[in-house]
């Protein structure tokens, strides 16, 4: 399944097939924010506990220094 989103365009919770959503244990969806690319980037996927990135999308290595820092672990470097 997380090769498959690693590919996705999705943009939105509509664009996300119903079997990727079906994988999640939460989903959220608050509509667009103000970090929504205007070009229609998807956003950034990390799955949780294992700090492991699903999708690159926007905000991606912002998000990776944040969970470095305070966690001390970097999704980048999660294999």
């Amino acid at each position: 399944m997380q090769a498959r989103l690693l590919d996705s365009a999705a943009v939105g919770l509509a664009d996300v097939e119903q079997a990727v959503r079906d994988e999640a244990d939460l989903v959220v969806d608050y509509a667009d924010t103000k970090y929504s690319h205007p070009a229609g980037m998807g956003s950034s996927i990390i799955a949780l506990p294992s700090l492991q990135p699903i999708r690159k999308g926007i905000k991606f290595d912002e998000i990776c220094a944040i969970i470095a820092r305070r966690f001390g672990t970097d999704p980048r470097a999660v294999a």
